[in-house]
């Protein structure tokens, strides 16, 4: 598990391309607050695509980044609003289920723009990553959380950067995974 190096990275990534993801995600979230939460899908799927075209140097523009959040919109707000249950349920019920059922399904909307794929293969190729690694998952889950409590000690603005670098490093942690669980290519 590389967790400082996800997280360094995702700071890589939001500092170069600051403004449109800021505006982005600030934006998705504003919209999904006047509504409920039930944008929360659309703007982590929206963040994954920027970070994945960051992370290649390709350009980012922000209407792309908000057509791409909504691409499949039944898959990513369905999938939002599931994703919030079951971490609503998961403190009702203890907090120790949190670290290990949250990660489990957050690298859904990173595989979902990765791989073009709906809502339950999205969910399936995240377990399927989360297992490989439920301690490293679980501890990088405790270091977001971290990131996140130190931006909201920050007269609580800060937050509003962490949250982008935390989207980001998710990502970039699902791709690394991802991508060291792939078959090895035949020669």
């Amino acid at each position: 598990m590389r967790i400082g190096e996800w997280i360094q990275q995702g700071w890589v990534v939001t500092k170069e391309n600051f403004g449109t993801l800021w505006l982005g995600t600030f934006l998705l979230n504003l919209i999904s607050s006047v509504v409920g939460g039930l944008l929360a899908g659309p703007v982590v799927a929206g963040n994954a695509y920027a970070t994945f075209r960051a992370r290649k140097k390709e350009s980012l523009e922000l209407g792309e980044i908000m057509s791409k959040s909504f691409d499949r919109p039944f898959d990513y707000i369905l999938g939002g609003i599931l994703l919030l249950v079951i971490w609503a349920l998961s403190v009702l019920c203890l907090v120790v289920p949190v670290f290990f059922v949250v990660p489990m399904l957050w690298y859904t909307f990173p595989a979902m723009v990765d791989r073009g794929c709906g809502l339950g293969e999205g969910m399936r190729v995240s377990k399927e990553i989360w297992s490989k690694s439920v301690g490293g998952n679980a501890l990088f889950l405790l270091a977001i959380i971290a990131l996140n409590i130190v931006g909201t000690l920050a007269c609580g603005v800060g937050v509003l950067v962490t949250m982008v670098i935390t989207y980001s490093a998710i990502a970039i942690a699902y791709q690394d995974q991802a991508a060291a669980s792939a078959p090895a290519a035949q020669t």
